[in-house]
């Protein structure tokens, strides 16, 4: 077993929800706010002006620095785990995982990173970018990498 060195994210995932439900979201949510956190208006960093991994330059017309826990929690849920099949991920750490990655550089390369681990275990499947039927069937293998 992999040791971790991130005590904080190790405990939010190891208290894992076992159904599919909204407390799935708060796992998911609370594992990405664990590094996320507050505000920030780094230069060199390619989101620009974020908070709570919410940022300026994919949500322009939003107020950053006034955005709430609980508005940006509305955004996960609408913008990226309502439109992907995340909830149909069975093994919740991977769900979480790849929730976290599509925070983190968008949707398309969050899933082309799974299919190309999936690849890399001898799985036949292409690097498109759509969580699909194909990649969901094909990840019940992933929980073998982690």
């Amino acid at each position: 077993m992999k040791k971790s060195m991130n005590w904080r994210q190790d405990s939010i995932m190891s208290n894992k929800p076992k159904t599919l439900s909204d407390e799935r979201l708060e796992h998911a949510v609370s594992f990405v706010l664990s590094h996320e956190g507050g505000y920030s208006n780094d230069i060199d960093d390619d989101g620009g002006e974020t908070k709570f991994g919410i940022s300026k330059r994919i949500y322009p017309d939003l107020d950053i620095n006034a955005l709430t826990i609980d508005q940006a929690k509305a955004i996960y849920k609408r913008d990226f785990l309502e439109p992907q099949l995340y909830k149909d991920i069975k093994d919740v750490n991977l769900a979480t995982k790849v929730f976290d990655l599509a925070v983190n550089m968008g949707s398309n390369w969050a899933h082309r990173l799974v299919q190309r681990a999936l690849r890399a275990t001898g799985q036949d499947i292409l690097e498109g970018g759509i969580l699909g039927p194909m990649t969901l069937s094909r990840s019940t293998l992933w929980h073998a990498l982690f």
